[in-house]
């Protein structure tokens, strides 16, 4: 009926937040407004220096890498090129001033890439700060435009 999986949590959450004093109009209209899926804020964090070096895109790659242990088969997955893969952990690492993918070249085996620890904490740091401003966002979202507008 139009619910997908992020609506229906989102709706969850609304229904928990309000103690089940939700007001079905309301919901109706917040539902027909977003064709069907709930309108809602949508957050995107970047880490910046003189630019911004990480944010979705290299978090992406950085979990490509730790499940492929490639960085070649992650860029594959990303249909992103070899070259650019490599530009964006160059500069992520330039801008920590520590490695955070291991790589080794050919070999019998052939060659291959893991996440340090450095990349393994910064990944799991960068999801909890995502997933704490989304919550504070949502109940913003909630306390300033949940009644419509």
């Amino acid at each position: 009926d139009g619910l997908n999986q992020s609506g229906i949590s989102f709706m969850l959450s609304y229904v928990i937040e309000h103690k089940g004093e939700t007001n079905q109009e309301l919901l109706d209209w917040n539902y027909q407004r977003g064709q069907g899926y709930p309108i809602r804020p949508q957050i995107q964090i970047r880490l910046t220096a003189s630019e911004p070096f990480y944010g979705p895109g290299v978090q992406n790659l950085l979990s490509w890498i730790a499940k492929t242990g490639s960085l070649q088969e992650a860029c594959f997955h990303m249909d992103l090129s070899y070259s650019k893969g490599r530009k964006m952990i160059k500069q992520l690492e330039q801008q920590l001033g520590a490695p955070v993918v291991q790589r080794w070249t050919g070999g019998s085996g052939g060659g291959g890439s893991v996440l340090t620890e450095k990349g393994k904490n910064l990944m799991e740091a960068y999801e909890n700060l995502v997933a704490s401003v989304q919550d504070f966002t949502d109940q913003a979202y909630q306390k300033y435009m949940g009644k419509g507008f």
